[in-house]
């Protein structure tokens, strides 16, 4: 049997939430066969979950049932022993809906897990403590009129108007596009990099509380 080419994007892409007729419609506009349609309504097949599960399309037609006589008449060729084939056209078309909904599966199956691993995912982000600069703690003696008193200044973070580099939400935006370029193969793009303000927001709220959302 020659290998043909299956090309899922003639499926639309909400084709696993499409039912009954819809569903049907589509069967038509892949395979142009009525017959088909006729099958699936028969047993109830109204998705595309439904037709992957069921294993066998055409068993419907070794049934002995007077209910299937004019749909086994409608799918099969009766030959001179009496006996019936199903008609090969409608045997090549399931066959053929069957590895374009297989395929379209996959491609949704792989979609999902990619993005539970993005949720799933934490950024490994450095202190935000280790790269900054901080005023020390220092002690100063002050004598006035023979009145001495000592102050003293507390460890503190530089204030926002360092430069760029002793930033601490540059380092980690810094840090977040870094990861994002070393792991682009989660994100199906070679170009793809996240941004600030774009894919994500980031809150700092004091050195033990970071925020990404």
């Amino acid at each position: 049997m020659s290998k043909i080419t299956v090309d899922t994007s003639i499926l639309p892409t909400n084709i696993f939430s499409l039912h009954d007729q819809k569903f049907y419609d589509i069967v038509i506009q892949v395979t142009g066969s009525q017959g088909i349609v006729d099958l699936l309504k028969a047993q109830g097949i109204n998705n595309i979950s439904a037709f992957l599960l069921t294993s066998d399309i055409f068993e419907i037609l070794t049934w002995d049932a007077d209910e299937f006589i004019d749909l086994h008449k409608r799918c099969s060729i009766e030959l001179r022993n009496n006996t019936f084939m199903i008609r090969p056209g409608l045997k090549a078309n399931v066959e053929y809906l069957r590895e374009l909904f297989t395929k379209k599966n996959e491609e949704y199956a792989k979609e999902l897990k990619h993005k539970q691993q993005q949720q799933q995912h934490r950024f490994s982000l450095p202190p935000i403590s280790a790269d900054l600069p901080s005023t020390g703690t220092s002690t100063t003696d002050t004598s006035t009129n023979s009145n001495s008193f000592s102050t003293t200044t507390t460890n503190c973070f530089a204030p926002v108007t360092t430069s760029t580099s002793d930033d601490p939400k540059q380092i980690i935006i810094n840090t977040i596009e870094k990861w994002s370029i070393e792991n682009v193969e989660l994100f199906g793009n070679d170009d793809f990099v996240l941004t600030e303000g774009v894919h994500y927001d980031l809150i700092i709220q004091n050195t033990n509380d970071v925020f990404i959302e």
